[in-house]
């Protein structure tokens, strides 16, 4: 109960500006993992485009994300951060309309407009994604940023939540008013559109109560007591490791994501229920593992649970590789699942306090680039893999990966065990200061 309150006490003292970012920030999660993930490849196989051509627009799609964060990361460094984000939301809203109205332009080639269409989308959350992290830290004092992120993680994963509900109601609901079937591409179109009309309002808030917003390289430092932790590694240096964290981890976590469905349904035979119900119990329980962050990283320092999470990630895959079982599967898909939505709040927030505030939007590009690019490539080299050797030689690949991630970050701390994992780690606030 006394954490429920810090999180009422913390949302109701926070500023106008970064309440509205908050809710702007859940929308973006709400149109991508609650409705685009569902509804772009259906709308797109009903626009007759096979398989190929949708590998070919989502892994450009990540491609374009993964360039536009990392160059947007060095060359708009000086720039306000709160820009990052309003544009790259703008681009996102654009290019998910223009996807789409595919099906209704008179005369367009479909195939480069839904190409252009959603490399603009995947532009915007570039820019958006490396404006973020700098903005929620440049916004919020240290004490209260382990809060504000599990905060932020949490309302996205309400609102895809419930974006995921609605898109499993619009389309049947649609085609029923329009006397069509699902087989139409017109009912997909209105699942795509509730992606970009949930977040105009949040945008246009934000964007109302914004005018004040730090711009990139504004050190906050002094104004929070807050300084990047002395440590035996430059920041170039620790902007390269992270990035090689995120590269082995992602390696490690995306093959249970993307291929449990498939494992269980064409390796082990199990009912589309029952792995629907595995995997929106996973989102479920997302829920309260983030609410308890703040517990977490009280008994740990951020940079020990990032290795602690990369360990127990690597044991979880053992079993789901050399135990053919539907049940063990399953806990260890939750596992996973559960991991990494630990992971997630834990390492944005170390990675932007491994760095001055000058070069924090070199570390979010840097980092979400190797995080997009690892996510990527491993869903292509997940694919080889199951053709070619099988599920368990990839989930224990997988494993070697994360354990590979612990080793990595470990070795680091070896180099510099005075302070490496005591980044910015601070104290739990009194109440006194829990109360500012």
């Amino acid at each position: 109960m006394s954490l429920f309150k810090a999180y009422w006490r913390l949302y109701g003292g926070l500023a106008p500006e970064v309440r509205r970012f908050l809710w702007l920030s859940a929308a973006v999660e709400y149109q991508y993992l609650g409705i685009y993930l569902f509804a772009f490849n259906l709308y797109l196989l009903r626009l007759d485009f096979g398989p190929g051509f949708i590998g070919v627009a989502t892994g450009s799609g990540i491609a374009v994300y993964s360039l536009t964060a990392l160059l947007s990361g060095y060359v708009f460094r000086r720039r306000s951060v709160c820009g990052l984000v309003i544009n790259g939301a703008l681009l996102i809203i654009v290019g998910l309309i223009g996807v789409a109205c595919t099906d209704i332009l008179p005369g367009a080639p479909r195939g480069p407009w839904v190409l252009v269409m959603n490399a603009l989308a995947w532009m915007g959350g570039g820019f958006y994604g490396v404006g973020r992290l700098p903005y929620l830290v440049a916004v919020t004092p240290r004490v209260h940023r382990v809060l504000t992120f599990a905060l932020e993680r949490m309302l996205g994963i309400a609102l895809a939540f419930l974006g995921g509900l609605a898109v499993m109601i619009v389309p049947p609901l649609t085609a029923r008013l329009l006397g069509t079937t699902l087989d139409d591409p017109a009912p997909y179109r209105m699942a795509l559109l509730l992606a970009p009309a949930g977040m105009i309002p949040p945008l246009l808030l934000f964007i109302s109560a914004s005018r004040r917003a730090p711009a990139i390289g504004e050190t906050r430092d002094e104004e929070h007591g807050d300084r990047p932790a002395s440590v035996g590694l430059s920041p170039k240096a620790m902007i390269l490791l992270l990035a090689a964290y995120a590269v082995l981890f992602n390696f490690a976590g995306t093959p249970p994501l993307y291929f449990f469905n498939v494992y269980l349904d064409e390796g082990l035979a199990v009912s589309p229920a029952l792995i629907a119900f595995v995997m929106g119990l996973a989102r479920l329980g997302s829920l309260p593992i983030t609410f308890l962050l703040p517990v977490l990283t009280r008994r740990l320092p951020r940079g020990s649970l990032l290795v602690v999470i990369a360990l127990v990630l690597a044991v979880a895959l053992v079993p789901m590789a050399l135990v053919p079982n539907a049940l063990v599967a399953s806990c260890c898909y939750l596992a996973c699942a559960l991991l990494l939505a630990i992971y997630e709040p834990v390492f944005d927030l170390f990675r932007m306090e491994a760095v001055p505030s000058s070069l924090q939007t070199r570390m979010a590009g840097a980092t979400q680039m190797a995080t997009y690019g690892a996510q990527s490539a491993a869903g292509f080299a997940g694919g080889y893999a199951v053709i070619t050797l099988g599920y368990g030689p990839l989930f224990l690949g997988a494993a070697g990966l994360a354990f590979a991630a612990v080793l990595l970050l470990g070795s680091a701390h070896r180099r510099d065990s005075r302070s490496l994992y005591a980044i910015n780690n601070p104290p739990a606030p009194s109440r006194t200061e829990a109360q500012a």
